[in-house]
């Protein structure tokens, strides 16, 4: 944002990234409270989606679903024990005798598909108030916040090597 814009409305990005958090807590807090029923949360649901996304059939690392999700490996790893433990995940063998690859679950999609519509119905509920237009620009600027805030964690991680 060039600086003439910022000195308009300093406070501005302060505001939307406190917007940001709030909507996020919001919509976390329904999610757990809407999905009960399924046994599963919201951050559950959303490391399932990301082993899927990281790896598909043949599976993601622990790591590249900690740094999808912005998480540390040891959250990631309490959680992935839960889901292990629960039928969800799967371990694969990984490129050595100390690595592993995690994989859904036959359980796991089944668990999926029976909240694929709910989960379709409640996204469709909460940005009823948008066109379409609003959410492909909305949908476009959260994925360059996302770029930028992964540029930022890359600099960060060489800055401490």
């Amino acid at each position: 944002m060039p600086d003439s814009e910022v000195s308009q409305d300093p406070e501005l990005a302060s505001r939307v990234c406190l917007a940001l958090m709030r909507v996020g807590t919001r919509m976390a807090v329904g999610f757990d409270q809407h999905f009960a029923h399924f046994g599963i949360t919201q951050a559950q649901f959303r490391l399932l989606i990301a082993v899927w996304n990281c790896g598909g059939r043949e599976g993601a690392t622990p790591s590249a679903v900690a740094d999808y999700l912005f998480l540390e490996r040891a959250t990631v790893s309490v959680m992935i024990n839960r889901l292990l433990g629960e039928g969800l995940l799967a371990k694969l063998p990984g490129e050595n005798r100390r690595s592993y690859k995690l994989t859904l679950t036959e359980k796991c999609g089944t668990l999926l598909r029976r909240m694929g519509p709910e989960a379709t119905t409640l996204a469709d509920t909460t940005l009823a108030a948008f066109t379409q237009q609003e959410l492909h620009q909305l949908e476009a600027h959260l994925k360059a916040l996302e770029k930028r805030l992964r540029q930022d964690q890359e600099q960060d991680a060489s800055a401490k090597s």
